[in-house]
């Protein structure tokens, strides 16, 4: 294997894998097999998401970010949309690692979630205003580390003699766990960045894409088993909670810690790349980039909202209107391209309008789950 598609895997696996999978457990526990169905369907739409966002790239001449590629087929409209998605997905990460991390650190250490909340923010935003370009340096072997322990803990938990294959059953309101799957897979953003690593051997691209799409999958659908396998229906908010405590001793700290690791490595990066988007595309100053990066998150954790509710809407909006957006953009560059692409996977307009109800329809749910009915 070439190390540009090495590279390239591994960064979307780093914007893909994060908070997301540890509320998905929580949500599907009451209908495992229905549960199990959503994550193979829907992740299996996102890999055409970003397969159609890869092919919009290469019929396009130079690199863009992407509200700048959105903007070219879409217009500023697009561009407005897409920024939305990116900001509602940023936000909603950011408030969901705090919120996670602190009832992850109450749980193994004591104190109220509240103090560990605090705790947690403070070294977040410490690596973003200390040393965040040495920090993300380290990202790479940071996400290649992180898949690696994740991989080991969901081995822990299939082996361990707590996991039971009976609590593996059950149907439930098939779309009420999309907006979380839906937010466990967003990782467009990475796309033109994971373009622009390749180079010039762009016709890496789409095997990068489908392997970093596929992945995901696996290891959703493994943990998922492992923690409701483990947990059954005392699987908590934070699948590590509920696991850990059922598991014990060295086996379940190990899950706990590494749940923390996945969210403080993601907390600064994220919120890094939206200060940026403040910085260079509005023309903030650094202090008032960091005012509006952390202010809405901390409203958010201030009402209240809980793991997986932060999780569902945030999933819901964010990847609804970038999935749709990214098809729509497709379309439109294969009339509209500037170069013949390395690839192109000729979708019928039917499966393009398929997958656009799919996002709609996680959108809708959103929409309940924010106004409660």
């Amino acid at each position: 294997m070439r190390k540009e598609f090495l590279i390239g895997v591994a960064m979307m696996l780093g914007t893909s894998i994060g908070v997301g999978v540890f509320g998905i457990p929580y949500v599907i526990k009451s209908g495992f097999v229905s549960g199990l169905i959503s994550i193979i369907l829907l992740g299996l739409a996102f890999m055409f998401i970003n397969l159609s966002l890869g092919e919009t790239l290469l019929r396009t001449k130079g690199n863009h970010q992407l509200c700048g590629i959105m903007e070219i087929y879409l217009g500023k409209t697009g561009k407005w949309f897409m920024l939305a998605s990116l900001t509602i997905g940023i936000y909603g990460a950011l408030a969901a690692y705090v919120t996670g991390a602190g009832e992850v650190l109450s749980q193994m250490f004591g104190f109220s979630k509240v103090f560990w909340e605090i705790v947690f923010f403070a070294v977040g935003l410490s690596f973003v205003f200390g040393g965040f370009k040495r920090f993300a340096k380290s990202q790479l072997w940071s996400n290649i580390t992180k898949l690696t322990v994740f991989v080991i803990i969901a081995l822990i938990l299939l082996l361990s003699s707590e996991f039971k294959t009976g609590n593996l059953s059950g149907f439930s309101n098939f779309f009420s766990s999309w907006g979380v799957i839906l937010f466990a897979y967003i990782c467009t953003s990475v796309i033109p960045v994971v373009k622009l690593e390749l180079g010039k051997n762009l016709k890496l691209l789409k095997s990068v894409l489908i392997w970093a799409s596929i992945i995901p999958i696996i290891v959703y659908a493994v943990f998922t088993i492992g923690i409701i396998g483990v947990s059954g229906n005392f699987t908590t908010d934070v699948a590590t909670i509920g696991a850990a405590f059922a598991i014990g001793g060295i086996a379940g700290l190990l899950i706990n810690l590494f749940a923390i690791l996945a969210m403080l490595t993601a907390f600064p990066s994220l919120s890094f790349a939206l200060s940026e988007v403040f910085i260079l595309d509005f023309g903030f100053s650094k202090l008032w980039a960091m005012i509006a990066t952390f202010s809405i998150p901390i409203v958010i954790i201030l009402v209240g909202a809980s793991f997986t509710g932060i999780l569902e809407i945030a999933g819901a909006f964010s990847s609804g209107i970038a999935g749709i957006s990214v098809l729509w953009a497709y379309l439109r560059a294969r009339k509209h391209g500037q170069r013949k692409p390395e690839y192109s996977l000729n979708l019928q307009l039917w499966f393009v309008l398929l997958l656009m109800v799919i996002f709609l329809v996680g959108i809708w749910f959103g929409i309940k789950e924010l106004f409660g009915f």
